[in-house]
Order: C-alpha cells, then structure tokens, then sequence
C-alpha cells in the first residue's frame, strides 16, 4: 500500500489537555502521526496506556510543538488525549498508511521561529529517502487564521485563541527537500515552526525504539517515565545529566553503561535493564540534591544478555555552539547507535541533530540534556556519531555515544578449536592416504 494519510483531525486551541477523536478507529498496522501545540512552559505527553515515540519538539518563543508517532495496534480506539500541565493546546492528529513504522523519520527541521510575521515558512528539511511523505507544522501565539498554504500541499487548519496553528502535508515523488508556506490571514504573535519528513515502507525492523519518556531539567531526583509499561524481550535504557558535585543512584536491577563528571560540575550517565516480567512505566533515579533531567528508552529486539556493543563519553568544559558525540564503531551489523549530551545553563535548547536522527530532549534551567537515536548500521567499518546544534552558544557540558546490538548479533570471543581425538587423528591418516 503507498504511502499516505488515511484521516486527519484539528483540535481547535482551547484551556486543557490536547484531545483528539478521530472519524474512525485505525487500522492495525498503520501510523499515528501527532503534532501538539502548547505554552512553552508546560510540559506535554503522550497518552498513557500506549507506546508513543518522540519525533521531534520545538520550544522557541514561549511556544511549544511537539511531534509523536505510534504504530496502531488491534484494539486502538478513536479517541487520544496528551496531556498538558497548563494553559491552552492545539494540535492535529494524522492516521498514515504505507510508512516504515519503525524507523519513520525521513527527515526533520527544527525550528523556524519568530514574531509579527505575515507569514510563517518551515524550515527546509531534505528527505534520506525518497517517496516520503512531508508535513509541515507551525504554532503562533494568538490563533492567526491562515488563509493558504504552499501550491501542492493540503491544509488541516486549527486556529484559535493562543497557541494555534496548522499543519499541512504533501507526498514527495523527489528526493528534492521539503518546505512549506503558511500565509496567515493577519500578522501573527511569536511562533513556531518544524518539517517532519515520513519514511515509506521498508523492510521490518526487528530492533527499534519502542516507546520513550523524559524528565525536564529541575530540583531533585530524575523520574524517567513511559506512557505504557514495556514488554517482556526488551530493554529499557536510561540517560541522565546531573550536577556532577551530587550523587546518582539508579534503581535496582540497573546496569551502569557509562558515568561522567568535571571540575564544572557537569556529569552524565547511562543505565540498561532487561525487562522483567511485571517491570512498570517509571523509574526514579535519586539525587543527592540539585538539578537534573534525562531520557528513558523502552528498545525491542536487543541483546538482553550484553545489549551494547560499545559506548565513548566526554566532557567539553567550554561553552560550545554544538557538540558532537565521540565515534565509535560497531563490531556487528544492524546495531542501534544512541547520542546523548549535557549542557549547563539556560540557553542550550537544541536546533538540530545529524540528518534522519530521531530526538528527545529534557531541557531545562541547569543540566538539561537530550537523546537521540539514529538508522540502525549497515557494516563493521563505519563510526557513528551524532552532531547536537544548540540555538544559542551553551554552557560546559558533555556528549556520548552508545552502540545497543541486535538479538543474536553481539560480539563473542570465539571459541576455541577441540583438539582432535586419536579417532579422528587416525580417521584423517586413513582418508589422506585412500586419496
């Protein structure tokens, strides 16, 4: 089936959580593609009871977008409430058929932003693949209607009072980039704007990124939470930041994959976990005081028995404009590379991560962090890393990567050879010599 947008709905801007009811319920199999619009300063999430991954969020000017994708299972109803912890929400909800469920990030730009504008343009995003499936996304502080969009692509208006917006989408034949003109009925507030680029049906994946979670930069222990409780056969892994001058204590049961501090006070660190039967959706990494924020990772299809293959952190005690994770190359084929960074103060949210990455952020004031997840590998001979662009000249801090390995696939010491028996010594004589 090719890919395309089987339904779509608006949630016009209004006080409370986003909520969304479809026309009808979503295939099995298919995607939920979901753009929420919220007041910067609250936090949003995912609906609970389901597995949600995080595309891509922009937080620039006070205003918030957020981009989510769920693969639909049997059962899915029609109705898909994120909450908001405040304030008015906007948003649209896509149902797409034909994607590559899960790997489905062709491509993201991330973030046009600005104020007053007449119009509002998303950034230009290039696909990694082609006959994607491009959407553009914008939020404005006061509900401008819109009165067109760019020729070729199709409009899903929401306008209202505060934090409205709209989304338009369009099928990509080309491997050309992709962006998209909003002329607004009248002079905007402040705004926002993201490209997503969907990827069409490929070959399934058997290891990916099932669900994730975060928690925003702030005082006390770092409370890593998912909308649903993973399954059995994955694992779960965890990236912090932290005051480095405090201590950090994972829950039990959690493997340390790597721990970092500095002079500065920056420190990072990673954790896994095969999941157990009966684990939950949340898990509270405990502070000894101060700041701290991180990501959780619900992975299915890993090696539970040594799930990564390898993993480089460093610390960068100056301030920096982006920061690149150490490389490292992977010593079996279809590893899943993760990306993780710290940076200390306030101005470090981030523009961009290296094309066809997948990110989730956790900033904040003070040792916000983020994540992200990459293309599983092809060979045995590249290195991989990821790039982080902040908006604005960032504090010390840190970056690292983490190689998690397939099923089946981790690096063993091979084994070595049984010496030979005399029976088979003699049987070796005999065949040498009847040639």
């Amino acid at each position: 089936m090719s890919l395309s947008v089987v339904q779509g709905i608006g949630k016009a801007a209004g006080a409370g959580n986003c909520a969304f009811t479809l026309g009808s319920a979503p295939t099995a199999g298919n995607g939920l593609l979901a753009f929420v619009k919220y007041n910067g300063g609250y936090a949003i999430s995912p609906p609970s009871g389901s597995k949600w991954i995080w595309l891509a969020n922009t937080n620039q000017n006070g205003q918030g977008l957020a981009v989510y994708w769920h693969i639909v299972i049997s059962g899915d109803g029609t109705d898909w409430t994120f909450p908001v912890t405040g304030d008015y929400t906007s948003g649209e909800l896509y149902e797409v058929t034909g994607a590559n469920n899960q790997s489905p990030l062709a491509g993201v730009a991330r973030a046009s932003s600005g104020s007053g504008a007449a119009s509002i343009v998303s950034p230009s995003a290039a696909p990694a693949v082609s006959n994607s499936l491009a959407f553009a996304s914008e939020t404005d502080d006061g509900g401008t209607s819109i009165s067109s969009v760019t020729s070729g692509w199709t409009l899903l208006a929401d306008t209202g009072s505060y934090h409205g917006g709209g989304t338009a989408y369009m099928n990509m034949l080309t491997s050309s980039a992709a962006s998209c003109t909003f002329t607004m009925g009248g002079t905007s507030g402040s705004y926002d704007a993201v490209t997503i680029l969907i990827a069409p049906a490929a070959e399934t994946a058997t290891l990916y990124v099932a669900q994730d979670g975060y928690f925003p930069a702030g005082a006390g222990n770092i409370v890593l939470a998912m909308s649903d409780a993973p399954s059995d056969g994955s694992i779960m892994l965890a990236t912090a930041a932290w005051n480095g001058s405090e201590t950090i204590t994972p829950p039990d049961g959690w493997t340390q994959v790597y721990s970092i501090n500095n002079e500065f006070n920056d420190a990072m660190g990673a954790w896994w976990r095969a999941v157990q039967s009966g684990d939950g959706s949340s898990y509270t990494f405990t502070l000894s005081g101060d700041y701290g924020s991180g990501q959780i990772f619900e992975i299915a299809g890993a090696d539970t028995t040594s799930p990564v293959n390898g993993q480089s952190a460093v610390i960068d005690n100056s301030d920096a404009s982006s920061r690149t994770t150490p490389a490292l190359t992977p010593t079996v084929i279809g590893c899943l590379p993760f990306g993780a960074e710290d940076a200390d103060g306030t101005a470090d949210a981030i523009s961009t991560v290296t094309a066809a990455w997948m990110l989730m952020e956790a900033h904040g004031n003070y040792h916000g962090s983020s994540a992200a997840w990459g293309p599983l590998t092809t060979d045995t001979s590249t290195p991989v890393d990821c790039t982080f662009t902040y908006t604005a000249t960032a504090g010390a801090g840190g970056a690292a990567t983490i190689l998690i390995a397939p099923a089946g696939g981790a690096a063993h010491t091979a084994t070595a050879a049984v010496p030979d028996s005399d029976e088979a010594r003699e049987f070796k004589r005999w065949l040498l010599w009847d040639l």
